[in-house]
């Protein structure tokens, strides 16, 4: 299995992206989605991270754990853009039990 780096994001956008999902102390719950890709989002400990920080946020008051499926293939083609993910297997639902369960022992609903 072949690890895909991460794009960093500036830590400036991240207080921001961080301020703007805690609803700015309003009160708003919010949905977390989470996308499980096999070989760019399945690290164990990038998943631990993730839901370390929704948990953090206290308005979460849901986590939608989403399996990686291609479905959306030919809609990158019609697009005459490159699907970068060809060979990319969809998660097992073993590996799909195991994320939700990451975040449920950090105190979220997940789905």
């Amino acid at each position: 299995m072949v690890r895909r780096p991460w794009i960093p994001v500036s830590r400036r956008r991240a207080h921001w992206s961080h301020g703007s999902v805690a609803g700015r102390g309003l009160g708003q719950g919010v949905w977390v989605r989470f996308v499980l890709v096999p070989g760019l989002t399945d690290d164990p400990a990038d998943i631990e991270g993730v839901a370390a920080f929704a948990a953090s946020l206290g308005n979460v008051s849901r986590v939608d754990v989403l399996p990686f499926h291609k479905l959306g293939e030919a809609k990158w083609q019609a697009l005459r853009r490159p699907f970068t993910l060809p060979d990319t297997p969809s998660p097992t639902p073993d590996e799909v039990a195991a994320a939700r369960a990451v975040f449920t022992a950090h105190g979220l609903r997940a789905i």
